[in-house]
Parts: structure tokens; C-alpha cells; sequence
């Protein structure tokens, strides 16, 4: 797992240098789309961020990325 997302952080980085950035909220949300089959748990955990009314702030990348690399 943390070969696989010190991967998406390069892709992330080539990105910005071609003037493509992505935000850190859609960052968390791609790594999140690519990682609900082989990890349900950290997906619902931040599942109920993404629901319409939900009043807190969404996760970051480094949330997101620091609960795949716990599990």
C-alpha cells in the first residue's frame, strides 16, 4: 500500500508541473474511489464526510492516505 501511494503522490507532482493540479479534497477522493474493494473499513470511515448536509470539513489526503498506511 505505501508503494502504491507514494506512486499516486508522483502522478499528483507530475500534475502540477503540467498545470493539471488536483485539489487535496479530490486527491482523498480519488484514493479513496481506487481502494473501496480491497479496503471497505477506511472507506466507510470517511464515507459519511462525502453526505449531502454533512457540516465538518472533508478529509484530507494525508487522512486518508495515513489511515490506509494504519490498517
Amino acid at each position: 500500500m505505501d508503494d502504491w501511494l507514494r506512486e499516486m503522490q508522483l502522478f499528483r507532482q507530475e500534475l502540477v508541473h503540467y498545470k493539471r493540479g488536483v485539489s487535496d479534497e479530490e486527491f482523498a477522493e480519488i484514493i479513496l474511489g481506487n481502494v473501496v474493494q480491497t479496503h471497505r473499513d477506511v472507506v466507510s470511515q470517511f464515507s459519511r464526510h462525502y453526505d449531502p448536509g454533512y457540516t465538518t470539513t472533508t478529509p484530507s489526503a494525508a487522512q486518508v492516505m495515513n489511515a490506509l498506511r494504519a490498517e
